[in-house]
């Protein structure tokens, strides 16, 4: 039914010479929060992952 409306709609301004109206995308807003990481310290993010019951992420390199 929308589909059918929207083409009516389009040949309805077609027709006439009617500019039909320019609809902007609504973008979802970034979200600005930052993973805190903490470097160097284990013992910190254990104790920062058991106090709030979230899993370590450990990121390892190697510069080879």
């Amino acid at each position: 039914m929308k589909l059918r409306f929207a083409a009516g709609v389009v040949t309805l301004a077609v027709m006439t010479g009617q500019a039909l109206p320019v609809v902007a995308a609504q973008a979802k807003p970034e979200s600005k929060s930052v993973l805190p990481f903490i470097e160097d310290d284990y013992a910190k993010a254990l104790a920062v992952a058991t106090a709030s019951k979230k899993p370590i992420f450990v990121d390892v390199w190697a510069p080879w």
